[in-house]
């Protein structure tokens, strides 16, 4: 009787077990297809692209043939024959410094929001506002204001007419109003991952170290930082990985018609995406693949930079 009971509970467990394992492979099944669809297929379809070409004309017409490296030698003569791409490569290199010099205060920010200071709701609504707007209101509505409402005030106060902060031939100028107000508008994002990593520090931890008696500065390179390092060596990697192709905003800014001055490579890409048809998907592949084959190592340089500081912390 025990082993028919046996037999019995053995069978309903296996069932269960299975009914289980069907369920979480139909909650894989969309995002298996989608992983196999966005991500595996572009990209071997991108990579293949490299080295193709599209035929408008003759037995191949509307077809993909071969086409060796000529791609890869257009995406260098690109370079060659315009100088806004190469000093667009510092410009990037630039808008890469300037997001890890906000770091800290991103950081400190989150802590101070985490710590329930005063004023902390209010400074939450404050810069949660500009991440809730799309990119294109928001560029709206600061060109108008530094165009427009900046000029005006400025003439009612000394009485004198300036030029708009975005189109006053000062290309330098307008690239930095342009990157500080994006980097107004995305630090929504950072200060939410900040926050919400240190706020799993377990308060068993917190309380035993206010016991022992440890200072709030203390408490924040202790216990806080080596915790939400490795989100730090997150956003330093990924800012390693899409450093070339970077961008402030121009396009929301100046649509096609962005000075060369400010040209980044990421807005380059921007344009030529919009201007895309069937003869030039190949010039593009080769052009990203040329990114990356220059991101991967500085990527992977990186990867092992952190892994080294963050070993420190174990």
């Amino acid at each position: 009787m025990l082993s028919v009971f046996n037999k019995t509970k053995s069978s309903g467990m296996q069932k269960m077990k299975q009914r289980r394992l069907l369920f979480y492979s139909l909650g894989l099944v969309i995002p298996a297809i989608q992983f196999a669809l966005l991500f595996v297929y572009v990209n071997i379809d991108s990579f293949i692209l490299c080295f193709q070409k599209y035929n408008l004309f003759g037995e191949n017409a509307g077809r993909y043939t071969w086409n060796g490296f000529e791609n890869f030698r257009s995406v260098i003569k690109t370079f060659q024959t315009r100088p806004e791409l190469v000093s667009g490569i510092g410009r990037s290199f630039l808008i890469y410094l300037f997001g890890l010099a906000q770091m800290p205060i991103h950081i400190l920010a989150a802590w101070y929001s985490v710590k329930k200071k005063p004023f902390a709701t209010a400074a939450h609504i404050i810069l949660y506002i500009p991440g809730i707007l799309s990119a294109m209101v928001s560029a709206a509505i600061t060109k108008y204001f530094l165009c427009e409402s900046v000029p005006e005030i400025v003439k009612m106060i000394i009485g004198k007419t300036i030029p708009s902060l975005l189109d006053s031939g000062d290309y330098m100028q307008t690239f930095w109003v342009v990157l500080i107000n994006g980097a107004l508008c995305g630090v929504t994002g950072n200060l939410l991952i900040y926050a919400g990593t240190m706020n799993s520090v377990s308060d068993s931890i917190l309380e035993a170290a206010e016991l022992d008696g440890i200072t709030p500065a203390k408490e924040f390179w202790y216990i806080y930082l080596p915790l939400i390092f490795p989100t730090i060596a997150t956003f330093f990697i990924m800012g390693l990985a899409s450093m070339l192709t970077a961008d402030i905003g121009l396009f929301e800014y100046f649509g096609e018609g962005a000075p060369k001055d400010l040209h980044t490579i990421g807005y380059y890409l921007t344009v030529q995406t919009k201007r895309s048809n069937y003869t030039n998907y190949p010039y593009l592949a080769a052009f990203n693949m040329s990114l990356c084959l220059i991101t991967i190592p500085l990527t992977l340089l990186g990867r092992w930079g952190c892994k080294k500081i963050t070993s420190r912390f174990e």
